[in-house]
């Protein structure tokens, strides 16, 4: 069994939860405990070890198959560049083939400012719609901002 604990309120500082969860973790067998918080916890909960992980974001090509799921119409050159600088056709055609956007996606590094962060990627694709701004422009306006407040404010929506 695994239990999952988010830990966004920092309530494993709290000794009775700590000692909760020493308790829980020595009267059960084959218990898992996945502790998840902002910081390393690295405190033994009774007599069991603790090992923090940090997790780092997606890679590259993940993050554009991620985005390519969550956009809500086909990409356009415009999505990646500014319009008076495009090859209209070539960056057309690459467009058309599910594999030509990914690999666009990659080699322009446009989603490395969202830093792997499956959250950004999915807010970043929902804002590109038919009628809406570009993927460019939307990844610009994240990146200018700090990406645990947007993360916070897409929580209390």
């Amino acid at each position: 069994m695994l239990l999952v604990l988010d830990d966004e309120c920092n309530a494993l500082e709290s000794k009775p939860l700590k000692s909760l969860l020493a308790e829980v973790l020595r009267k059960t067998h084959r218990w898992a405990l996945l502790l998840c918080s902002a910081a390393p916890f690295r405190e033994s909960l009774g007599f069991t070890k603790v090992v923090s992980v940090k997790l780092e974001g997606i890679d590259a090509w993940d993050s554009a198959n991620l985005l390519l799921r969550r956009v809500h119409r086909p990409l356009e050159p415009k999505d990646f560049m500014e319009p008076e600088s495009l090859s209209q056709g070539r960056a057309r055609e690459q467009l058309r083939q599910h594999n030509g956007a990914m690999k666009l996606l990659v080699m322009s590094q446009l989603l490395a400012p969202l830093g792997g962060h499956p959250g950004l990627l999915c807010y970043v694709g929902s804002q590109v719609y038919d009628g809406g701004p570009s993927l460019r422009d939307v990844v610009q306006e994240v990146s200018s901002k700090d990406k645990e407040e947007v993360m916070a404010s897409l929580e209390l929506n």
